[in-house]
């Protein structure tokens, strides 16, 4: 079996085969999660959209796609409102991965985030978690709007708007290619699609992509994340990516937005260069 279709049947299967995950179930996953040690328990009280199957997620697809490659694993994120689903990302999963690039424009009164957040809130809220998860004191470096984790992991927040700071986005990854790329910004039908095209230089020649919300709607019942999110994926078939695997957790929850459910619904998709 190719390297390619292992990375398939691992994402599939973990979607829709992980005790934690999938749905429907007969018992409590919150509770599930309580009672099982070898799962991530977010438990950190942190300010969050991101419920506790989505974290769980999160945790266990990093670890399992560095697993299954037997190599360390670049990851981006753009959109991290309190740092939830990135704490979740890091937990006990340094060793994991080789960099790891973030973004989000945090600044309180800007139009272009629904929830308003400064830096120094985002701080007080993703250290609270990460430092909890990992038993250790970290803190960020800071060069003007560049932030780097002391130490243990190439661990980058680029903070500004991402269509003006592209740029610097790219220089941080240099050479490097993005594994996984979760995007989780600004919900507009043009900005999901231009999350994946404008973007398309970082990507590995096989990647995974996650969007967060994808069952969510405009004022207008549109629902805008699925129809940009539709137009970003067909602009990479047209130029040179083939779609070998996608599928979404709109279906799988039990309550919207519980802990026990998959909140919005995420988009889950892989991707290779032809």
């Amino acid at each position: 079996m190719s390297q390619t279709q292992k990375n398939i049947d691992f994402l599939d299967d973990i979607i829709n085969n992980h005790p934690v995950l999938k749905f429907p179930q007969e018992r409590s996953a919150f509770d599930y999660i309580g009672r099982e040690k070898k799962y991530l328990k977010p438990s950190t009280k942190m300010i969050s959209l991101c419920t506790q199957v989505q974290q769980v997620f999160y945790n266990e697809l990093i670890r399992g796609f560095s697993e299954i490659n037997n190599r360390k694993i670049n990851y981006m994120e753009i959109g991290l409102y309190y740092g939830a689903s990135l704490v979740s990302v890091l937990a006990n999963n340094f060793d994991c991965l080789n960099k790891v690039v973030t973004n989000d424009i945090l600044e309180k009164d800007s139009s272009l985030h629904w929830r308003h957040n400064t830096v120094e809130n985002f701080m007080n809220e993703f250290f609270k978690g990460l430092n909890k998860t990992t038993g250790k004191e970290y803190s960020f470096t800071n060069n003007d709007n560049i932030y780097k984790l002391s130490e243990d992991l190439d661990l980058t927040l680029i903070v500004g708007d991402c269509w003006k700071i592209k740029n610097q986005i790219f220089d941080e990854w240099g050479e490097e290619k993005v594994d996984i790329y979760y995007y989780d910004g600004d919900h507009s039908q043009k900005s999901q699609r231009d999350a994946i095209i404008e973007y398309s230089d970082c990507y590995a020649d096989e990647f995974i992509y996650l969007a967060d919300d994808f069952d969510s709607k405009d004022e207008k019942g549109n629902y805008q994340v699925q129809l940009g999110t539709k137009e970003g994926i067909e602009w990479l078939i047209e130029n040179g990516y083939e779609l070998l695997y996608e599928t979404n957790t709109m279906n799988k929850s039990k309550e919207r937005n519980s802990l026990d459910g998959w909140g919005g619904g995420i988009y889950i998709s892989y991707l290779k260069r032809k």
